[in-house]
């Protein structure tokens, strides 16, 4: 009879225990922005709320690896360790220019970015190529003063 009683105690506490699992959020890239709680050990069948905080000139764009979605919060249940990514993009800019009298502006990239719509942060070099028969004779808008070429910060839309 204590043998069985010991038996059904050592059950008793072995079905009492709970398993715990890591939790571990990561920021993709570091620089993107943080997501929390970072890290934890969360007992099994634990609801884990997720938030992600971006960076100056970053937006949240979503959610990878065992969590998934492009709100900037979301839910974990803890069934297993876990291993989430919140990952983030540099905001872009649209860059519009217009030409008035005959010629054209090209525009190169002095450091990084694509096509019109620049990440934050590129620097953008324009240049005023006339026509044959005309002349530059400055900027307006966001640029002023009649320098050419010129090179801009894409911090905002422009």
């Amino acid at each position: 009879m204590k043998n069985l009683l010991l038996i059904f105690s050592f059950l008793l506490i072995l079905s009492s225990c709970t398993k715990e699992f890591v939790l571990d959020v990561k920021s993709n890239p570091l620089q993107g922005g943080t997501a929390f709680p970072a890290q934890g050990t969360y007992k099994e069948g634990t609801s884990v709320t997720l938030n992600a905080s971006p960076s100056n000139e970053y937006t949240f764009d979503s959610w990878s690896g065992d969590a998934s979605g492009s709100s900037k919060s979301t839910e974990v249940v803890i069934d297993g360790n876990k291993n989430v990514v919140a990952n983030f993009v540099l905001i872009k800019y649209q860059l519009s220019t217009t030409v008035e009298g005959e010629g054209r502006i090209t525009e190169t990239i002095v450091n990084t970015g694509k096509s019109t719509d620049y990440d934050s942060g590129t620097t953008v070099r324009l240049e005023a190529v006339p026509s044959y028969g005309y002349y530059f004779t400055g900027w307006s808008g966001a640029i002023t003063g009649d320098t050419n070429p010129v090179d801009i910060n894409m911090n905002k839309p422009k």
